[in-house]
């Protein structure tokens, strides 16, 4: 299961990282595209905003459970605060991207509640109260 669990976190990783760093026309698309199958064009502004915390969310809490399988130190999931700061950092090297501070704020939010999540149901595998005591 620790491999599956690293291999989607890479996953995942190059993932977000492909979305993060799409041109400003083609991110546009991307979001408009969402919010059209969603049925609301008009939430294409609010799907732009989620989509900082939800991918940070999802990265934190994987990298999280991939490092307590591997009976790593949790506390190093915080490194996923440091991506959320270079992330965006690197955005003004992308044509139509810019660096914006409310951006880091979500990435570092989505980022801070996965590790949070992440921790917890490590700690609760890792304590024996769930049916597996270890994830492995």
């Amino acid at each position: 299961m620790k491999y599956v669990l690293l291999i989607i976190t890479v996953l995942w990783f190059i993932f977000m990282t492909y979305l993060s760093h799409q041109n400003g026309a083609e991110t546009a698309e991307t979001s408009l595209r969402l919010a059209v199958f969603l049925g609301n064009r008009d939430l294409n502004g609010w799907l732009r905003r989620v989509a900082h915390v939800v991918v940070f969310f999802v990265l934190a809490v994987l990298i999280s459970l991939t490092l307590w399988s591997w009976s790593l130190d949790w506390w190093l999931a915080l490194l996923v605060m440091i991506w959320a700061v270079v992330d965006e950092a690197t955005k003004p090297l992308v044509d139509g991207r810019h660096f914006a501070w409310i951006d880091v704020g979500l990435n570092e939010c989505g980022s801070l509640i996965g590790i949070v999540i992440g921790a917890v149901i490590g700690f609760w595998n890792r304590s024996g109260f769930s049916y597996y005591s270890k994830i492995s």
